[in-house]
């Protein structure tokens, strides 16, 4: 549990602060470590795998293979279909079962339109994403540091 607490913190640090090679160090050591569980191997691979596709780099090996294997209906495992194109949005969103489901849905898909360059309705799945005030989740954290980034005069 400690390990996955520091891999969950840096790792989230690393992609709110949009530092690509770092947060692929961070996800490696996760990934081949085999006490921790599967569900957060495919929590990371989709963080470096949105960062990447949002600024333009191509997605890591590791982590989209990872993401490819992934079966079954548990919500962890509709995510993981979906990141790797699997899954529509739509049936993703329509798994959703309860307020947090439907926080990292919005924000996974948010991602999405962001790397197709579809600023607007990205910008407007961030805000979903903070309207479901899902404190605890990462995918809101990242939802907000991100809509502050896109807001700023330089972007």
């Amino acid at each position: 549990p400690q390990r996955r607490a520091t891999y969950g913190r840096l790792l989230s640090f690393y992609v709110t602060e949009e530092m690509v090679e770092p947060a692929l160090e961070v996800f490696r050591l996760a990934f081949n470590n085999s006490d921790l569980a599967a569900s957060w191997k495919i929590y990371y691979a989709m963080w470096v795998t949105g960062l990447q596709r949002r600024l333009n780099r191509d997605p890591d090996d590791v982590a989209t293979g990872f993401l490819e294997t992934i079966e079954g209906d548990d919500w962890i495992e509709q995510l993981g279909r979906y990141a790797s194109g699997r899954l529509t949005y739509e049936q993703l969103l329509s798994g959703a079962e309860t307020q947090g489901q439907r926080a990292e849905a919005f924000y996974y898909e948010a991602v999405n339109q962001l790397a197709s360059g579809n600023r607007e309705q990205g910008t407007r799945l961030l805000q979903e994403v903070i309207d479901t005030n899902m404190l605890g989740y990462f995918e809101f954290e990242f939802a907000r540091r991100l809509q502050q980034t896109l807001s700023s005069p330089s972007r």
